[in-house]
């Protein structure tokens, strides 16, 4: 294995158009991340400056590599932290209450991980949690109202959702488990029905058709019955944002087989009404959502393995048109994350891809304009 601490990290910035319809094809350049197989990606302050930070987590026990924004579009190569555990998702939060971001993975070995910030940009020793076999994603919210950040997982093979309650010391509870449909591929937390209690949205595939399946908060850290809609096959990633601007919370989820992305506008109250499918050109592994063009209305960035869709919101629950985005270099797109990277009024994307040559991974940075 190479020496990680001399490992380059170069990071490929492109403009992000939006003033063309016609297809983008950016020429790019060798980018070392210092990761071997890295395939999931996090984002936020991890260094308390104000700054947007990428996280990056190697396979195979190669670590989790943390790139500290400049605040330009641009990161620096900070520490990696050791790390054992080949995860599936991660999300960040506060778990000890010291005002520095720590994050939680749910990993392949029927685990998840917490690793406490340090506030520089590196973690504490990982401590892992059980849970049920194969937990596939992974989101943080206080579900009991107690101030303290809880765990939710969910488990494709066992068809469950785990819920691990914080302690508010860095530390989890023994998880409790419930059915969560056919087949769970992902989950998002937010306030559906505007309680001021997280929900769950969970996204489940079956051999006809996926559906979203809302689960509303009892505010004791358990959900009341689920309410499924019909979304696509093999709903593979969920985001939420209003996107009609009527102050209510919807739902775009995008769907793998059938290259769809499908609107669930929301009512206030929990439940949502379905909208036409909006059709991508290839099928979508993940999807952000953000102001990439500053107009202050919700637009759609949907990932798959060689192309990034741009989907302009026109604020009533439609969409202009896709822009394709081509990165020459890429074999195959492995992640993708938005926010404020370059700190003006749009957000950007990071795509965490593999070159062509199967070596390194690269991170690409499309900045919004």
């Amino acid at each position: 294995m190479m020496c990680l601490r001399c490992a380059a990290i170069l990071t490929i910035v492109f403009s992000l158009s939006i003033a063309v319809a016609e297809q983008t094809r950016p020429e790019s350049i060798r980018a070392d991340s210092g990761l071997p197989g890295a395939i999931v990606m996090g984002s936020g302050d991890f260094n308390d400056d104000g700054k947007l930070d990428l996280l990056e987590f190697g396979s195979h026990g190669s670590g989790v590599l943390t790139l500290l924004g400049k605040g330009d579009g641009t990161f620096r190569t900070g520490r990696t932290s050791p790390m054992t555990q080949d995860p599936n998702s991660v999300a960040a939060g506060d778990f000890n209450h010291d005002g520095k971001l720590d994050i939680v993975t749910a990993n392949f070995a029927n685990n998840v991980s917490v690793m406490l910030g340090n506030g520089d940009g590196s973690f504490q020793p990982f401590v892992n949690y059980p849970a049920t076999p194969k937990p596939q994603s992974v989101a943080v919210a206080d579900l009991n109202g107690d101030g303290n950040l809880d765990v939710v997982v969910v488990d494709h093979k066992w068809k469950t959702v785990n819920v691990l309650l914080g302690n508010g010391d860095g530390t989890l509870q023994a998880s409790y488990f419930f059915s969560a449909g056919d087949q769970p591929l992902s989950l998002v937390i937010a306030d559906l029905n505007a309680d001021q209690t997280p929900d769950l949205i969970v996204l489940n595939d079956s051999i006809a058709r996926g559906t979203a399946d809302i689960l509303l908060g009892n505010s004791d850290g358990t959900f009341q019955t689920p309410v499924q809609y019909l979304v696509g096959k093999v709903p593979i990633k969920a985001v939420v944002g209003d996107f009609n601007d009527d102050s209510k919370v919807d739902i775009a989820v995008a769907n793998l087989s059938d290259l769809t992305c499908i609107l669930l506008l929301g009512n206030g109250d929990g439940t949502f009404q379905p909208q036409a499918p909006i059709h991508a050109w290839y099928g979508p592994d993940d999807m952000v959502a953000g102001d990439f063009n500053g107009d202050q209305k919700l637009d759609l960035v949907i990932e798959s393995t060689f192309h990034i869709e741009l989907f302009l919101g026109n604020g009533d629950s439609t969409f202009q048109g896709d822009r394709e985005y081509i990165v020459r270099s890429l074999k195959g797109n492995e992640a993708i994350t938005a926010g404020r990277i370059n700190q003006d009024a749009k957000d950007d994307v990071a795509v965490l891809g593999v070159p062509n040559d199967h070596t390194f991974q690269n991170i690409f940075v499309l900045l919004g304009r």
